[in-house]
């Protein structure tokens, strides 16, 4: 939600390809706003990594298990729609080129959490991770020219 309330969303639409952006979460915990951030970028849609559609053993999204009158249409709706949402988060991943995403915490363990929920969310590429105080944190050379947005969710 904070994100969408700084219009972050609206800063990846820009026209402009020639002026990267560059967001930073000094002090990320377990980085939340770091892995929403990317996933907005990417354009993959929320929840769409635990889905698990069709695959023998795992159940249906709840929304398939209400009684409606069409159940088959609605069954090809939901698959429709997971598509489609596969295909923009498969797009959009290139997005990700255009940005830099730096998180930095001075805490080891949020910091492993962190990488966890970037490599099941298939972003570890996406982040450049680091670890000290919040006043430390480094810019790398390729932001000097980027639209820089600081966000953070402070631990006091």
């Amino acid at each position: 939600g904070l994100l969408y309330q700084a219009q972050f969303d609206q800063a990846l639409k820009q026209e402009d390809d020639t002026k990267k952006i560059c967001l930073v979460d000094p002090m990320c915990g377990s980085g939340s706003l770091v892995v929403e951030a990317a996933m907005m970028a990417a354009d993959v849609a929320p929840g769409l990594m635990r889905i698990k559609c069709g695959v023998p053993g795992f159940q249906m999204p709840p929304v398939l298990r209400w009684k409606y009158d069409n159940d088959d249409d609605m069954v090809q709706i939901w698959k429709d729609m997971l598509m489609d949402a596969t295909q923009r988060a498969r797009h959009g991943m290139q997005n990700l080129k255009h940005m830099d995403i730096i998180a930095n915490d001075i805490h080891d363990g949020a910091l492993d959490l962190l990488e966890a929920s970037l490599d099941k969310a298939g972003l570890s590429h996406a982040v450049q991770i680091s670890q000290g105080d919040c006043s430390d944190v480094q810019f790398p050379e390729s932001t000097l020219n980027s639209q820089i947005w600081v966000v953070t969710n402070p631990p006091w």
